[in-house]
């Protein structure tokens, strides 16, 4: 199964359909900030998934602050990040990703592509696809899983 982790759209739908038409996943994680962008861009694409959690910017949407999933071998938590600090740290994301049983986490807020392992974790932000041009992937099976971070 391949995973297309996007965050921080702002508006700019054209990237985010594109990046979809591009890398053809079974289903797209929006880690927030343009979650109505998402939901027009979804109708575009009826055959994949789409699962989103809300940011800061997404003030009347009523999608979760954050979310637990799981796909193959991929155990998943997902949040924007502003309610975590994650500006300022990673270390309350990841705390509530241990709780959940996650071994991956997924957030945004930043706008800078992170990818790195802590305490097991896969930490992933997968940047600002408006600002940053950059994405994240992950391919998964019930073996394992692969994180990576591209740019468009």
């Amino acid at each position: 199964m391949k995973l297309l982790i996007v965050s921080d759209v702002h508006g700019d739908v054209d990237s985010l359909s594109d990046t979809v038409s591009l890398e053809h996943p079974d289903t797209v994680i929006f880690c927030g900030d343009g979650v109505r962008d998402v939901d027009f861009v979804s109708r575009r694409f009826p055959a994949v998934g789409f699962v989103s959690v809300a940011g800061n910017c997404d003030i009347f949407s009523d999608a979760p602050v954050s979310l637990s999933l799981k796909y193959g071998a991929a155990s998943i938590f997902v949040t924007h990040g502003h309610k975590y600090m994650a500006k300022q740290t990673d270390s309350i994301m990841l705390e509530a990703a241990a709780r959940a049983g996650a071994n991956i986490l997924l957030y945004g807020h930043t706008h800078r592509a992170v990818y790195s392992v802590k305490n097991g974790i896969h930490v992933l932000n997968p940047g600002s696809l408006a600002y940053g041009r950059s994405y994240g992937v992950i391919t998964t099976d019930t073996n394992g899983f692969e994180c990576e971070l591209k740019r468009i």
